[in-house]
């Protein structure tokens, strides 16, 4: 029988940080968070949401992201942080980090290509 942590791709031994420091920049930190992101089919539609409004000839200067305690918004919102700035870390740009974490998800290939876009 298949057994669950034979189909994730994710080492469940790793520890798995319950907050999210929005001051950490080391490279190797941010490379382990872009790379340990989970994006479901909710994320995916926000994410994909946020990229048509941003790249839409729309004025607004601000984004409002809500939700409950501990439901991700500072990880949803440190990530887009990164795939706007997409700084190099360690050698790749975060945006080629974070699209293999697309892998699965529904309009897989628009968002991708909203994101290099």
């Amino acid at each position: 029988m298949t057994k669950i942590n034979e189909i994730l791709t994710l080492n469940l031994h790793e520890d798995i940080k319950n907050v999210i420091d929005l001051e950490d920049q080391s490279e190797v930190e941010i490379q382990y968070e872009i790379e340990s992101y989970i994006i479901t089919e909710g994320i995916s539609d926000h994410l994909s949401e946020f990229i048509n409004k941003y790249t839409s000839n729309i004025k607004e200067t601000g984004v409002w992201i809500s939700g409950f305690y501990g439901s991700g918004k500072s990880y949803f919102g440190k990530m887009l942080g990164y795939l706007l700035d997409n700084p190099n870390i360690n050698g790749t740009h975060a945006r080629d980090r974070f699209l293999p974490r697309l892998k699965g998800v529904p309009n897989e290939s628009f968002i991708e290509q909203d994101i290099r876009s």
